[in-house]
């Protein structure tokens, strides 16, 4: 009991830790130990694993069993966007490159949609020489449209923020 006790001084026990008595196999939490509830008092864990179930192909040795360690001070980002987010980009000038270059794509790259913005830029010079200026009108409209959508707040920045 005193290895315990050391233990949970420690933090190695936490009061969901899955104790398991090696002459009876019986399985207890530690918070449940009269011994240890004073570590604990002031605590609770709402997660705890399961015990492993009995094996079929025979006995394993009993183990005891932790709760996952606390999340550490690094927020998690939410799915499908970018754990490195900065700091929002400027409405304003996401507004002005797309009034004044848009049909070059300027404004997506700021914004980080570097897809769309060498598409915009390809339509704009490629296929202005080819189709002898349709390109320019085509890309000029584009980009009419996200002015449009950043004043209106509507598009965001690669990572999914809002505009500022």
């Amino acid at each position: 009991m005193a290895a315990l006790n050391q233990w949970a001084t420690e933090g190695r026990i936490v009061a969901d830790t899955v104790l398991v008595d090696q002459a009876t196999t019986g399985q207890t939490f530690a918070r449940d130990l009269p011994g240890l509830q004073h570590h604990f008092s002031h605590t609770h864990r709402p997660y705890s694993p399961a015990p492993p179930a009995a094996s079929p192909y025979g006995s394993a040795p009993p183990q005891t069993w932790q709760s996952p360690p606390a999340p550490s001070g690094t927020p998690y980002a939410p799915y499908g966007t970018s754990a490195v987010v900065g700091p929002p980009k400027s409405k304003v000038v996401a507004a002005l490159l797309a009034f004044f270059v848009g049909g070059l794509g300027i404004h997506r790259f700021y914004l980080g949609h570097n897809g769309t913005g060498i598409a915009m830029l390809l339509i704009c010079i490629v296929g202005g020489f080819i189709t002898c200026g349709l390109g320019v009108i085509a890309a000029s409209i584009w980009a009419i449209v996200d002015f449009i959508l950043i004043l209106t707040g509507d598009l965001k920045d690669a990572s999914g923020q809002s505009l500022e």
